[in-house]
């Protein structure tokens, strides 16, 4: 079955996800400082993934003087905790909507060319068929995100709207 979980900027529990994220950071013996917590804080609260440097520009206005290590340490630290993921193919990052609640989960987001959304959704056939494949030929998985790009249904429709009502093509 395809869990859909809410995409950044969507969900009204900023809170409760950030009370989870605490919560695992505490069983894992690690912390989740108050600069780790703002740069999670942000990623859930974007409406589409960030790039590191545009979460630097939003800390510097929020927080004042910031550098890149400063940023890049914090995001290494979410993505090594189950807090975000990296989204290799745009070099972004969102916040994982379980906030570590799924760890170890593989990670799958259907990511929109139009509107730049990442929603991830959780289907554990995709694991099923991840281990599958890997298992085949002896390969050993360091991590497991699948990046799937195309249009979400908002943008679809509203593409097919675009496409219907264009003049069609002279044949003079």
């Amino acid at each position: 079955m395809t869990q859909v979980l809410s995409p950044p900027g969507v969900l009204p529990g900023t809170e409760r996800l950030l009370a989870l994220a605490e919560e695992r950071c505490r069983k894992l013996s690690v912390r989740l400082t108050p600069w780790r917590r703002q740069v999670l804080s942000i990623l859930l609260e974007a409406p589409r993934p960030m790039g590191a440097y545009a979460l630097l520009d939003h800390l510097r206005v929020m927080a004042g003087p910031a550098a890149p290590p400063a940023i890049y340490r914090a995001l290494d630290f979410l993505v090594t905790q189950g807090l975000a993921h990296r989204l290799a193919s745009q070099s972004t990052y969102v916040a994982c909507m379980t906030c570590g609640a799924a760890p170890g989960h593989a990670h799958a987001f259907l990511l929109c060319q139009s509107c730049g959304r990442a929603t991830e959704i959780e289907d554990h056939r995709v694991e099923h068929a991840i281990a599958s494949m890997v298992g085949r030929v002896g390969f050993q998985v360091f991590g497991r995100t699948v990046e799937v790009d195309g249009l979400c249904s908002g943008c679809a429709s509203h593409e097919s709207v675009k496409v219907s009502t264009a003049p069609a093509p002279s044949t003079a």
